[in-house]
């Protein structure tokens, strides 16, 4: 950063450095965005993620200071922690459009206050589809604290999904004020794609303004999605269906589930199908607590949630309120499904009220 000084002041000090009165002067202090990783335990720095995670042992602490860019595939339990000492840009991961930001398999990595970004995703060819633009999770258990992952992009080849993470079958823990921000899949999840794995949010840990075809914020495909504390989904366009949330379960076993506890909200999210907050095909909601669906926004049907063939439980004081769609169910469009616990106006002790044009609307064959 280049900092200027009035023309009188820098005439003083180079006057009084003539005539010996100021022997020196301090420089402006620069910062460097150069790529440093430090493993303190072997007391080894390294220019690059992966050349640092090739020599660690399992287990083992890299600090990242500066942006480093590139890939990198971790294939042991590892914690990677972003550090900003003085003279250091932001810690950051930088895929520089190559692929996914990090590779993992079945391994256990935790991260620590980093950006993520600028991923392209992972191909896979037997399935066709391209995956995890920020980071692709094979199997293994990630865990984020205080970690953003954002400005990230999947458009294939094949069908495209997970712009922030794709997670196969893993499981995916955010705590803190860990967010997933401003990623875009083509097809499926422009925040998280999750087939057959847990998502977990904890504390303030968010999922906003992401794009995708389906799950604007999260795909969950035969998995859990569980919001914790005060974590939202928020924000996010699927243009298919679920704004927020899209899930999709088994028709013969149920295995999808969303799950919205505390004072977790799923809000202002938008589609151009059915459920602007949540889109729930064959597979369960439930909302306890004081948690909240609002101010989401659908094209098709189903502001809040559209339920399709799947089960909305409602327990505790927990609201569906404030939603939209150009179709009916504004709060919640129910085809063929299960509603436990929601109740509209004019009953007493209503949990799904004030939507636009109306809050429940069931509906099953002709």
């Amino acid at each position: 950063m280049k900092i200027l000084r009035p023309m009188g002041f820098s005439a003083v000090l180079g006057l009084l450095a003539w005539a010996g009165m100021v022997a020196w002067a301090p420089a402006a202090s620069a910062v460097t965005s150069r790529c440093l990783i430090i493993n303190a335990a072997i007391n080894t720095s390294y220019s690059s993620l992966q050349a640092a995670q090739d020599a660690a042992s399992a287990g083992a602490t890299l600090w990242v200071r500066g942006t480093c860019t590139g890939t990198t595939t971790i294939s042991k339990n590892l914690t990677v922690t972003g550090q900003r000492p003085a003279g250091f840009s932001a810690p950051t991961l930088n895929g520089g459009g190559q692929g996914s930001v990090l590779t993992m398999g079945s391994v256990t990595v935790t991260i620590n206050t980093l950006t993520i970004t600028d991923g392209t995703g992972t191909f896979i060819p037997d399935q066709d589809f391209t995956a995890g633009g920020g980071i692709f999770n094979n199997g293994g258990a990630l865990t984020l604290n205080g970690t953003a992952i954002s400005g990230n992009t999947v458009s294939g080849p094949g069908n495209s999904a997970g712009g922030g993470i794709g997670n196969i079958d893993g499981s995916v823990t955010l705590n803190g004020t860990s967010s997933i921000s401003g990623n875009t899949a083509g097809s499926l999840g422009g925040g998280i794609h999750n087939a057959g794995g847990s998502v977990i949010l904890n504390g303030t840990s968010s999922i906003s303004r992401n794009t995708s075809g389906a799950g604007g914020g999260i795909a969950n495909l035969e998995g859990s999605v569980t919001l914790n504390d005060s974590a939202t989904v928020s924000r996010n366009t699927g243009s298919g269906g679920g704004g927020g949330i899209a899930s999709f379960s088994d028709q013969l076993v149920v295995n999808a589930s969303v799950t919205l506890n505390g004072t977790s909200s799923v809000s202002g999210n938008t589609t151009g199908g059915r459920g602007g907050g949540i889109a729930n095909n064959f597979g369960t909601v439930t909302m306890t607590g004081s948690a909240t669906i609002s101010g989401n926004t659908a094209d098709f049907d189903g502001g809040g949630i559209g339920n399709f063939f799947g089960t909305v439980t409602m327990t505790g004081s927990a609201t569906i309120t404030g939603n939209t769609t150009s179709g009916n169910g504004g709060g919640i469009k129910n085809v063929c499904g299960t509603l436990n616990g929601a109740v509209a106006p004019p009953a007493p002790a209503s949990n799904v009220f004030g939507n636009h044009p109306d809050d429940i609307v069931n509906v099953c064959g002709d």
